[in-house]
């Protein structure tokens, strides 16, 4: 009878693991009902479950919040198959804060610690740009060539390159007209990419939703609670040139000035929005069409 109650238990546990990471999945594809419904008694269940924190952080509208969660679950869990995606999710929000050294040394991690993580292509690249927009290019420098011997397979050398003359070209100026084709050789990065976008099309689904939240967000007044932040510069010239090439791509980028720790912050945003869940949603469709990550601020 105590072999069967333990068998019992055992597959209980494994079933409930399956139906988690069949919620994770579901999540990530934009399909949050489900998971958010099974949420409450799955915390309720396994409260300190390694798959049940990272459904959770995925599904947490406020970004602080869902920082906390991931920086837990690396805490206490980093050796599951979780972890990595933890510690990449912390990086980027760091990133999309302008907190640079904080997201490089996350980003640092996952060369440490998980090597052979997928997002091993995308987090080189993000320690990398984190170190430049701060200021330490010699680090760079002096990373790339370690990464070089770590990861023999990756293009270290194209990466750093491109980094580099992203952050070193002159920025167009906002009352210029942005040539497309004439500007291309000269702006690689996010520029790049919004090319390969306006060149390529967008799903309808997305392409309208988009528009309809750019739009909307456009009209209404700048009181509006909160905004999607890409990031946020030291220099202004580098927060210019991205709010640039963001508006060249259809959307309503701008410039705000914050303070931080006794100092100035160019912080490049989009939109106005009422509610949390709106821009979050915006943000993920603008993650889908140019690959970049966005945080929702307040604009208080």
């Amino acid at each position: 009878m105590k072999l069967l109650f333990i068998t019992m238990v055992v597959l209980s546990n494994i079933w409930s693991q399956e139906n988690v990471d069949q919620y994770i999945t579901d999540v990530q594809m934009g399909k949050i009902n489900d998971a958010n419904a099974a949420l409450p008694a799955l915390l309720a269940d396994y409260p300190n479950h390694a798959s049940v924190l990272f459904l959770s952080a995925l599904l947490e509208d406020d970004g602080e919040k869902a920082k906390s969660q991931y920086q837990q679950l690396y805490k206490n869990h980093p050796n599951t198959q979780y972890s990595d995606d933890a510690v990449m999710k912390i990086a980027e929000f760091y990133y999309a804060a302008g907190l640079y050294i904080q997201s490089a040394e996350w980003a640092k991690r996952m060369a440490l610690y998980y090597s052979r993580s997928e997002h091993m292509d995308r987090a080189v690249k993000l320690f990398l740009n984190a170190l430049i927009i701060s200021g330490s290019k010699d680090t760079a420098l002096y990373y790339s060539k370690v990464f070089k011997k770590q990861f023999p397979k990756m293009d270290v050398d194209t990466k750093l390159s491109k980094l580099l003359n992203e952050y070193e070209v002159e920025p167009i100026k906002v009352s210029e007209k942005v040539d497309i084709t004439e500007t291309k050789d000269a702006n690689t990065g996010i520029f790049d990419k919004i090319v390969e976008t306006l060149k390529s099309p967008v799903p309808d689904e997305i392409g309208s939703f988009v528009k309809e939240a750019v739009s909307s967000s456009s009209a209404v007044s700048s009181s509006l609670p909160f905004s999607l932040q890409l990031g946020a510069y030291s220099n202004a010239l580098n927060a210019d040139h991205q709010k640039t090439l963001l508006v060249a791509a259809g959307y309503d980028a701008r410039v705000d000035l914050r303070e931080s720790n006794g100092r100035t912050l160019y912080a490049v945003r989009i939109g106005y929005y009422a509610d949390r869940m709106v821009a979050k949603e915006a943000g993920k469709s603008i993650k889908t069409i140019l690959g970049i990550d966005t945080i929702v601020v307040s604009n208080k």
